[in-house]
């Protein structure tokens, strides 16, 4: 295993700025993969290669679910002009 040496739990939630329990939620749904060692005690590590698949699948999926939104860009300004014709 020539990669990088692998990342704690810790390390991973500081790199993505996300809590820990975050990181936790998405080793054990199988988001993201890592490996426990020597039981719950040292915890999982993940390593560098994995963590980058994980980001990039995040923004694929983001991309997906923002292409499939629809533009609501006119209800706030019909919401401005309800409230400016009140006064």
């Amino acid at each position: 295993m020539a990669d990088s040496p692998m990342l704690t739990v810790a390390e991973v939630a500081a790199r993505l700025k996300v809590p820990v329990a975050a990181v936790r939620r998405w080793l054990r749904e199988g988001r993201l993969r890592g490996v426990m060692l020597g039981g719950t005690k040292l915890g999982y590590r993940i390593s560098p290669s994995d963590l980058e698949e994980f980001i990039q699948q995040s923004y694929r999926e983001q991309g997906k679910q923002w292409r499939q939104k629809p533009h609501q860009g006119g209800s706030a300004s019909r919401v401005q002009r309800t409230s400016r014709s009140a006064r």
